[in-house]
């Protein structure tokens, strides 16, 4: 089973998020998959806009935690760098599902459109333990105000930030 499925329809190209018994975490391969249908999009002339999705009851839980300490604690590991975000010139959509946390909700952040299921819920967790979340410090006040990200982050509680969630950035 493919972790991240990507399909074209029409002009549309989508990318699913395909591991619920994991809510979608995206660990190393998971990462690799969605930087090659990234690429594969950003090549595609003939693909205009990019859907990202999640099955199950999630959008994505963030970084797999269990990926990492399997990693880690391997001997030997491969402890290289998650690959980063390729750019991308054409129009990017988030379809939120459900959860999304740390940094899936960057992710979601860097999208132009968000477009929430009304059991949508974000947070960004890792700042309960002393994590600054990189992009969410200065995409996430562009999209629902300083105010209400410097609570969000400081909480780093589960919200649901409607109705700015369909906004572009």
């Amino acid at each position: 089973m493919a972790f991240v499925e990507y399909e074209k329809r029409g002009h549309v190209a989508i990318v699913t998020l395909n591991r619920p018994d994991r809510l979608n975490a995206v660990g190393r391969e998971v990462s690799r998959a969605l930087r090659e249908a990234e690429n594969d999009f950003a090549q595609d002339e003939d693909a205009w806009l990019l859907i990202y999705t999640g099955t199950g009851r999630a959008f994505s839980a963030g970084l797999d935690l269990k990926d990492r300490i399997d990693r880690q604690g391997g001997g030997g590991a491969d402890d290289r760098p998650i690959p980063a975000a390729i750019e991308i010139t054409k129009p990017t959509l988030a379809a939120v599902n459900g959860l999304c946390y740390g940094m899936a909700f960057e992710m979601v952040q860097r999208m132009d459109i968000r477009i929430c299921a009304d059991v949508a819920s974000f947070a960004m967790p890792e700042v309960k333990i002393g994590v600054v979340p990189p992009t969410g410090i200065f995409y996430l006040p562009r999209i629902i105000g300083r105010s209400d990200a410097l609570w969000m982050m400081m909480r780093a509680h589960p919200s649901m930030p409607r109705p700015r969630c369909g906004r572009g950035s």
